[in-house]
């Protein structure tokens, strides 16, 4: 599965960005538990509560939920994010899930905000077909057809996006025949 678009830690965050973490928000939490979201946000707007107490409150509410309190380090100091220890394979047979880190996501988030960054268009679009996936919108067939299709032409997105799929739904590309 391909991580939330959240921005790399220590660079500057958009407003593309929290608008993006905000909807990955509701589209987790619908209802009570994303207006809870929003009333902490708020308080901590209004300095009702300490960045400290808000972190904390959030952390709590995100609990279990890996891919929302990863997005959310990424909008507090670093003494504020959630850690969380390696996790280790119980058997040692080979996953047909990739190996991507956090890390990897990062890189490769960067490297398509880089690339499509005087397209915002298409960037919103890129972000979209990740929500709809991660909210179950559209199947792991949809995600990969609607990618390819958005990111045609580039063969660094394309093949940058497998490391984030099963094996067995790896995009291939042709090869190019070189002309001596």
């Amino acid at each position: 599965m391909v991580s939330s678009p959240t921005p790399k830690h220590g660079a500057r965050t958009t407003y593309q960005d929290a608008l993006a973490y905000m909807r990955l928000v509701e589209d987790t939490f619908k209802g009570t538990k994303y207006e809870d979201f929003i009333a902490i946000l708020e308080e901590y707007r209004a300095k009702r509560v300490s960045l400290a107490e808000g972190a904390k409150k959030i952390q709590e509410m995100f609990k279990g939920e890996k891919e929302l309190l990863l997005g959310f380090n990424k909008f507090v100091p670093k003494e504020y994010e959630t850690q969380f220890p390696e996790e280790k394979r119980e058997d040692s047979a080979p996953s047909s899930k990739r190996t991507g880190t956090y890390e990897d996501a990062q890189k490769y988030i960067e490297l398509v905000k880089e690339k499509l960054r005087d397209q915002n268009e298409k960037l919103e679009k890129f972000f979209q077909i990740i929500m709809d996936y991660h909210s179950k919108r559209i199947s792991i067939f949809e995600m990969i057809n609607k990618m390819k299709e958005l990111l045609k032409g580039d063969r660094e997105l394309i093949l940058g996006f497998n490391i984030f799929l099963p094996k067995e739904y790896e995009a291939q590309i042709p090869q190019e025949k070189k002309i001596f």
